[in-house]
């Protein structure tokens, strides 16, 4: 009986120790087996990134002016602080290869043009994307995107400022003398400026949908001035397509056939 006790314990501590085995190899990292899961690399359909800061093998390069690319529908567009650059984008996993590169043509300052000849260069390569960067060989762009280096303004609070009128496919500035504004109030009140009168009114913003209610003084209004109003009422009398991006506020009619475009002030 006596024999049997020292089995029976010999037995428990073994199946003890054997447990506390188990237990330590399971908490012992392997190898030789698959490798850790890399970050995921950063999308960039429908997205637009500004490069914050820039370094090639000599060490950091300084810019002369903001650089941002915009990645949408298999077409990218660069603004390199001079001209704007274009053209087809394909991605492979990490890589992505630019193609059909075209550029407007405006006349800018020396250190503006060499940094768009330097980007152009630099996308003739395949570029690498990391989670924060755009690499080509050497040169590592920084990049965040847009809407954190530049975040939209609020619909409301703004002084927003006309600059543009669009008819149809036809887009005009602002003639000097004449003035169209709005305020909208969070309280769902707002105030205009609408080329020669003043108005008053209530408005209500569903998703990307604006609509206004608006009266004003009557004061007859002619030439230049007398356009922005009738540009402003006929736009700002039906439902709106509304879309802000940064400091610009656009409103467009339903249709599309007229639009107003205004700035932050």
């Amino acid at each position: 009986m006596l024999r049997r006790a020292r089995v029976l314990v010999a037995l428990v501590a073994l199946i003890a120790l054997t447990a506390g085995c188990l237990e330590e190899s399971e908490e012992r990292p392997l190898t030789g087996g698959a490798p850790a899961a890399r970050s995921t690399p950063t999308d960039l359909g429908g997205r637009t990134f500004v490069v914050t800061e820039a370094r090639d093998a000599a060490g950091p390069r300084g810019l002369a002016a903001e650089v941002r690319f915009s990645f949408d529908d298999g077409r990218v567009s660069v603004t390199t602080g001079c001209n704007a650059l274009g053209g087809t984008w394909l991605r492979a996993g990490d890589e992505v290869t630019f193609g059909d590169l075209s550029a407007t043509e405006i006349g800018c300052e020396p250190a503006r043009l060499a940094q768009e000849r330097w980007l152009w260069e630099l996308m003739a390569a395949p570029m690498t994307v990391g989670e924060s960067t755009f690499s080509f060989g050497d040169t590592v762009l920084t990049v965040a995107d847009r809407k954190m280096v530049h975040p939209d303004a609020g619909l409301t609070g703004q002084r927003w400022e006309l600059d543009t009128m669009v008819t149809g496919e036809t887009a005009r500035s602002v003639p000097a003398d004449a003035r169209g504004l709005i305020r909208l109030a969070a309280d769902g009140t707002l105030t205009a400026r609408l080329g020669c009168n003043r108005g008053v009114g209530e408005w209500s913003r569903d998703d990307d949908t604006l609509e206004v209610s608006l009266g004003s003084t009557r004061a007859l209004c002619t030439g230049e001035q007398g356009d922005v109003e009738a540009a402003m009422n006929a736009v700002l009398s039906q439902p709106m397509r509304l879309q802000l991006t940064e400091r610009r506020l656009d409103l467009t009619t339903e249709d599309g056939t007229a639009g107003l475009g205004f700035v932050a002030r």
